[in-house]
């Protein structure tokens, strides 16, 4: 039996700050090399996160100013679900890197309460292309 030539990479991440945000992310990505100079990486990533202490889908106006508050979906409790598809590959001194990737936000997929949702949590799909030149 052939030998994969290939590398399975997973990480996982913990982070809390004083907003009183946690997260947790994970992923994973196998990356297959074809010959010397290529390789295909598909990856899946999971991130969900805890609303803010101050996160409010809706300002109050009427609040006086020291009572912080943020309508900001960023600080809102959600999770999201990616994957791609990355090309990579090498001549000379350039990599070039081309990616499609999938994300998908949604407070269904939060591993915390959401006790407020927000409206503004996105969804796309992106193409990149990236060059690299070592020297």
């Amino acid at each position: 039996m052939r030998a994969a030539d290939a590398a399975w990479h997973v990480n996982y991440r913990f982070y809390h700050d004083d907003f009183g945000v946690t997260s947790h992310t994970a992923d994973m990505s196998w990356h297959q090399n074809l010959g010397n100079s290529t390789q295909v990486i598909p990856m899946l990533r999971y991130y969900t996160q805890s609303a803010a202490n101050f996160f409010t889908n809706v300002d109050n106006l009427t609040r006086p100013a020291t009572n912080f508050q943020s309508s900001d979906y960023r600080l809102s409790a959600f999770g999201a679900i990616s994957g791609s598809l990355a090309l990579k590959t090498t001549f000379g001194n350039w990599d070039a890197t081309l990616t499609g990737e999938r994300y998908l936000a949604n407070e269904k997929y939060s591993a915390f309460n959401v006790s407020q949702l927000s409206t503004a949590l996105v969804r796309y799909v992106s193409v990149s292309l990236g060059l690299d030149y070592s020297f």
